[in-house]
């Protein structure tokens, strides 16, 4: 499913029906949600299908609010039944050894979305996964929560009958629901961390798999499943995203006190005229992508950290504090701190 809109940040549908699913199990309307947040309800689960990630965002934030729960997404997200995600999934479930699955998720990420990337890094005692998503898109909190959810479970089901302690961060304020969390994830989670990541015990990284699946890790069907993805890659190759691309220099731009029309043009090596004839083609102006950008930062850091308010008035581009609430006002109806409260308290 693709809305129309062009140079848009995009996430394949293929797991959205199991979330249909799930959502209608706890009791909301899928059409009614489909309505209020502007989508199509009729959803297609072909490779090819796509879905504004902003709104996929927007889905899973009104879905946890919707039943109340705010271990929602990570419960859809490990429950999403293997396949589901297809090729994506498989370089890493067909994978020799560990290390090699997390390098084949980072390497073909982008056939399931143009809209953020993973990396890899290795600490003491953990292999770490990391989620790199841009403040541009606002509150994402529930997608995190699916997204590491979803590796989560296809990482345990590569060691089927080993127990595994898994080290995971979020850079979200801890849940109500924290006994899910822990139920699904293990007790060795943090909240309000920088970042969002998801740690492996280092001493696995490079064990055989094939001693715990023997007939999921088999080095030609590996070699099958690479050269599958490496033709997907190629046909995504023509949806990469300028304006997602703007919009994250806008975003470094606001809170370095560096935004220009003319220094985004320079950073991304491209005449003014470009500049804006891209975003006239994606229908929107610099103006508009910067409130836009700047607006989405600020319901980001007011619902999901407890960063003081001048920091977030900083990072938004403001260096006035009496500024951001004005502005703040303008998008919400409140002062920051009002819709602070009320984003907290669920209202």
């Amino acid at each position: 499913m693709n809305d129309g809109r062009k140079f848009e940040g995009w996430i394949t549908t293929n797991s959205l029906n199991h979330t249909r699913y799930i959502l209608q199990k706890r009791g909301i309307d899928w059409n009614n949600a489909a309505d209020d947040l502007g989508f199509k309800a009729d959803i297609s689960s072909d490779a090819d299908a796509l879905i504004s990630f902003e709104t996929l965002l927007s889905l899973y934030e009104y879905a946890a609010k919707a039943a109340g729960d705010d271990a929602l997404g990570l419960s859809i997200g490990t429950s999403v039944p293997i396949g589901t995600v297809g090729v994506f999934e498989y370089v890493g479930l067909s994978a020799p050894t560990l290390r090699t699955a997390l390098q084949n998720w980072i390497r073909f990420h982008s056939i399931p979305t143009n809209a953020y990337h993973l990396s890899f890094d290795e600490e003491e005692d953990y292999g770490c996964l990391n989620w790199h998503i841009s403040d541009s898109y606002g509150p994402r909190a529930q997608f995190v929560d699916w997204s590491i959810g979803l590796c989560a479970s296809r990482i345990l089901s590569m060691f089927q009958g080993v127990s595994i302690s898994l080290a995971v961060e979020f850079s979200h304020t801890e849940p109500s629901n924290i006994r899910e969390f822990k139920r699904l994830l293990g007790p060795n989670i943090h909240f309000n961390r920088p970042q969002d990541r998801l740690g492996v015990p280092k001493h696995l990284l490079d064990q055989d798999l094939a001693e715990f699946q023997p007939r999921v890790s088999e080095p030609n069907l590996h070699a099958l499943v690479v050269q599958a993805a490496l033709r997907e890659l190629e046909r995504r190759e023509h949806l990469s995203d300028q304006l997602l691309n703007i919009s994250e220099h806008i975003t470094e731009g606001l809170k370095n006190g560096n935004l220009s029309l003319e220094n985004i043009a320079m950073e991304m090596a491209m005449s003014t005229r470009t500049l804006q004839r891209v975003l006239d083609s994606a229908g929107t102006s610099f103006r508009r992508l910067t409130e836009n950008t700047r607006k989405a930062i600020a319901r980001r850091y007011l619902t999901e950290t407890v960063i003081p308010l001048y920091e977030v008035a900083f990072m938004c581009g403001f260096s006035e504090q009496s500024a951001f609430s004005r502005a703040a006002k303008d998008w919400f109806g409140v002062s920051p701190k009002e819709y602070r409260k009320t984003q907290r308290s669920g209202n």
